[in-house]
């Protein structure tokens, strides 16, 4: 596989939200494949690659769950509505 990097072109244009994410793992797998044979070229199994990279995906959404969590009870304890924070949280 060469050596260059993959350059991500994001969404073609809107679209329901399956569809964002599946061109999203296309767009993104070029990158992945690399980043496995770099990981396997050092060492490490493909097997150990996919649980650790699984994982800080796992760890990624929990952190923003939690994040988005304190937002929202935070604004409602404060008076601000519930539906206006988690109509503001949608699109950070």
């Amino acid at each position: 596989m060469p050596n260059r990097p993959h350059l991500v072109k994001g969404p073609g244009h809107e679209q329901d939200i399956a569809d964002r994410i599946s061109e999203c793992g296309f767009d993104l797998e070029p990158g992945f494949l690399l980043l496995m044979d770099k990981a396997t070229e050092a060492g490490w199994t493909r097997a150990e690659i996919a649980i650790a990279i699984a994982s800080l995906a796992e760890n990624y959404v929990l952190g923003r769950a939690a994040r988005a969590t304190q937002t929202l009870l935070g604004a409602a304890y404060l008076g601000q509505g519930l539906l206006g924070c988690i109509e503001r949280q949608r699109y950070r």
